[in-house]
């Protein structure tokens, strides 16, 4: 829902190239929306991926209500350009400072989401995995957690919200390994939850990812003075392989992707920063 909410000044209102808004959903066509996207080619492309998302939420909603009988969003083709800026890595300290905050609150949302950032930090597993784990899930005995199920939440409200076995790829379901650091936390929150699901809302629904997020950006920026985003925890524990000299192959089984070439990308711009910086430091 946020991300729907934050895209709408783009299509409609004094902000929007064609004001989509004042149109009845079941006039606009396939042209309107391609032109529409046409005119903002000169915008970026990320946040034209953004509205064409919401909007297509919006059209599948319409569809499951009887309001539509097809998608007009279909073979809508977008583009824009590409901004490219440096990639932010969590530093320690900053990550140390997260913690510190999140813990000082002593709150149950902010100890929640401590043990949810903990997690992420220390296994690099993805936000819809973690909020979809389960007690049964956590194998502290072995030291390894199984992966079984993800979070469906996109478009749907929060009673909607389910997990699935349908991951990401068959490399995602491989089991991750607990490090020491995450042993006596975990086993703490487990005996104190009085769920089998790890991560509920206090209404006992399932937690929204984006909403979860949003939470610890707001955080981040206001309070700790750094950009957050939830994948910044794998991003720097993929770096954080990296610069401790792991192999690409072992790596990429830590990580479980599907695809090579995705944790070379990442050792690529990992040694690019270890060049420069070797560079700057000798002359």
């Amino acid at each position: 829902m946020y991300n729907t909410q934050k895209t709408v000044c783009y299509w409609c209102g004094e902000k929007a190239i064609i004001d989509l808004g004042k149109m009845e959903i079941n006039k606009i066509k396939y042209s309107d929306l391609q032109e529409f996207f046409d005119k903002r080619q000169n915008e970026s492309k990320s946040v034209n991926k953004d509205i064409k998302s919401a909007l297509n939420r919006i059209f599948k909603y319409a569809i499951r209500s009887d309001y539509i009988d097809h998608n007009p969003m279909a073979y809508v083709v977008v583009s824009g350009v590409i901004n490219k800026r440096d990639k932010h890595i969590l530093t320690s300290s900053e990550y140390e400072a997260l913690l510190h905050d999140l813990t000082t609150r002593n709150t149950l949302t902010s100890l929640q989401l401590k043990m949810i950032v903990e997690i992420g930090h220390g296994t690099g597993m993805r936000i819809s995995e973690i909020l979809a784990l389960h007690k049964k899930d956590i194998d502290l005995h072995n030291r390894r957690i199984n992966i079984n199920h993800k979070l469906n939440y996109k478009g749907l409200s929060k009673s909607e919200r389910f997990v699935s076995t349908d991951l990401k790829s068959i490399a995602s379901g491989d089991p991750v390994i607990i490090p020491n650091s995450l042993i006596l936390p975990l086993k703490k929150w487990i005996d104190e939850c009085s769920t089998d699901a790890l991560f509920l809302t206090k209404e006992g629904y399932y937690q929204n990812p984006d909403s979860l997020g949003n939470r610890l950006r707001k955080i981040c920026k206001d309070d700790l003075d750094f950009e957050f985003h939830f994948h910044l925890l794998r991003d720097c524990y993929a770096t954080t392989l990296v610069n401790a000299g792991v192999e690409p192959k072992v790596a990429q089984e830590l990580l479980r992707h599907k695809n090579f070439n995705t944790t070379f990308s990442i050792y690529a711009h990992a040694l690019d920063d270890k060049k420069r910086n070797c560079v700057n430091q000798l002359f």
